[in-house]
């Protein structure tokens, strides 16, 4: 998953490629029940298959201060979006924020590999 934090907002910008996801669209289940759903991994698109017909690709404005956050499910099985955000706003260290992530996912148990990425942006100011 891909993440976007502005300001105390967190917003999910990549969409699960998963059976999950598509039986939550289609209103087949609800997110508390994909929580322990025995195909939460079942997955329809994922980098590396050789069919691989789509690629998502989708431009994002970015301003200063603004934090993304790239996550395996190892993470966000274990953490809510949440407390995801908790971290990300009050630790504004990259490599820091990752630590604590990892950290509290594996506290909750964490039985998947978890994979933190955290970028934060510093632009320039403009002058007009």
């Amino acid at each position: 998953r891909l993440y976007h934090l502005r300001g105390h907002h967190l917003t999910q910008l990549t969409e699960d490629h998963t059976w999950i996801a598509r039986a939550i669209q289609a209103g087949e289940i609800t997110s508390s029940q994909s929580r322990n759903h025995p195909w939460r991994h079942v997955l329809s698109q994922c980098l590396g298959r050789e069919d691989l017909s789509q690629i998502d690709v989708q431009p994002i404005e970015v301003q200063s201060g603004d934090r993304l956050l790239l996550c395996s499910d190892g993470l966000t099985e274990e953490l809510s979006d949440h407390l995801i955000a908790s971290h990300l706003k009050s630790i504004r260290a990259c490599e820091s924020a990752a630590l604590a992530l990892v950290n509290s996912a594996k506290q909750r148990g964490g039985r998947d590999n978890i994979n933190v990425i955290g970028v934060n942006f510093h632009l320039p100011e403009t002058t007009e």
